[in-house]
């Protein structure tokens, strides 16, 4: 657990991070802020049937043609991969998750976009 003290600042370097991917990402309608569930709901379907219906109504608006939604090697990256989505930019920002080796030559967050249809 992050000390109270320091989640203001956890917080201030992820809305930091944030606003610089949303600047690189301006031509994108929608974004996924947050996808987020318990250990004992994940492995059941759950995040695919959440992911669904967001696109689903995304499709429903007239004005959303597209989605991003940025992730980093902490997180299961690779399940926006398996719904459809398509990586678009990688980096690194030592401020996330780091590889175990801790490289700083192999990026650590992807942005990845789906075009609706």
């Amino acid at each position: 657990m992050i000390p109270q003290y320091r989640s203001h600042e956890v917080v201030d370097e992820m809305s930091t991070i944030s606003k610089r991917i949303e600047e690189e990402c301006e031509e994108f309608d929608s974004d996924i802020n947050l996808l987020v569930l318990s250990k004992d709901l994940q492995g059941k379907g759950y995040e695919r049937l959440l992911m669904e219906r967001y696109v689903e109504s995304c499709k429903n608006e007239k004005n959303i043609k597209s989605i991003f939604v940025w992730s980093d090697i902490g997180c299961n990256y690779k399940f926006y991969e398996h719904n459809g989505f398509r990586l678009y930019k990688q980096f690194y920002d030592d401020r996330l998750t780091t590889h175990e080796d801790n490289r700083e030559d192999k990026p650590n967050a992807f942005i990845y976009y789906k075009i609706l249809t």
